[in-house]
């Protein structure tokens, strides 16, 4: 076929295109709203290089800011992942995060952060977003009582976040980011299973109120697949849960030196899998294993999906 062929042939698709006389197919690929990329990662004991004088901790009095060459790498991770939603964890704050990514990779274009930090502790959970964040409902007050211990607390729960995502003008989603609490003893699996009783009741609230809520679970839940919370999370209050990796036999994420352990999770209700991209949940590999090891002991987890209600 010459040059000139091939050009016209392009050039009476483009006319049949503009005329809506493409197959139906091609016309919803035309019409539909690029995707969007969301990602999870704990960046362990990520803090800045100032003493915060509300915090009482060694670790935050005289801190260890990750190195600059540590920080190279993560910028270069982050840059070829280049999600449009940052979920991290046991991070100091959105100042602290804000503070990196502006010196990291400056005129970045995540303009949203929301953070509601611990009153005594140092490390957060904190979003940093491209789309405009909504409503922003923190857990941080709200307290869990654990059957076994016979204790009241409430000072794991800053660290459960529910924020609303506008990804664009006909569609939002909520975004649950969450760290739950740590721990291998009987009662840490109570405290986890009892922060998730307020995780679903709220969900359950918003699919009450509305039935076509998009919902998104991510972050490190510190259990796997095998553990007791784990279908309690999925399976617990009205509202159901998906496992975005179930289809990938839940791949391990933790540690990063060699992951053993699949902690690190996406899950989504029913609704919103609908808009999943097919294959795009993974465990996100954009170095090599030593330089993300060298970043923090987790390795991170992104999902993309079409911001469009089907």
């Amino acid at each position: 076929m010459t040059k000139r062929s091939l050009f016209s042939l392009l050039t009476t698709a483009a006319s049949l295109a503009v005329a809506g006389l493409l197959p139906a197919q091609a016309q919803v690929a035309a019409t539909s709203p690029a995707p969007i990329k969301l990602m999870a990662w704990n960046l362990e004991h990520f803090v800045d290089p100032f003493d915060d004088p509300y915090i009482q901790s060694q670790k935050e009095d005289d801190p260890e800011p990750k190195s600059d060459a540590t920080l190279r790498l993560l910028t270069e991770a982050l840059k070829r992942v280049n999600p449009d939603v940052l979920v991290v964890s046991e991070v100091e704050s959105d100042r602290a995060l804000k503070l990196y990514l502006d010196s990291y990779i400056p005129k970045n274009e995540y303009a949203y952060y929301a953070c509601a930090p611990a009153k005594e502790w140092y490390q957060n959970v904190v979003i940093a977003s491209k789309l405009p964040i909504g409503e922003f409902v923190s857990f941080r007050e709200m307290e869990i009582y654990n059957e076994m211990s016979k204790q009241s607390r409430n000072d794991v729960n800053s660290r459960l976040m529910a924020i609303d995502i506008k990804a664009n003008a006909n569609y939002n989603f909520t975004l649950y980011a969450v760290h739950l609490k740590a721990g291998a003893a009987e009662e840490d699996y109570l405290w986890r299973e009892r922060q998730t009783d307020l995780l679903k009741a709220d969900m359950d609230q918003r699919m009450k109120e509305n039935p076509n809520t998009n919902i998104i679970v991510m972050g490190d839940l510190n259990y796997t697949p095998k553990d007791k919370e784990y279908p309690y999370f999925m399976e617990s209050g009205a509202t159901k849960l998906l496992d975005a990796f179930e289809k990938q036999g839940y791949p391990a994420t933790h540690p990063s030196t060699g992951p053993r352990r699949d902690i690190d999770h996406i899950f989504l209700n029913a609704g919103m899998m609908k808009e999943v991209v097919p294959d795009s949940a993974t465990v996100a590999l954009p170095l090599a294993m030593d330089e993300m090891s060298a970043i923090t002991d987790h390795l991170p987890v992104v999902i993309s999906i079409i911001p469009s209600d089907k």
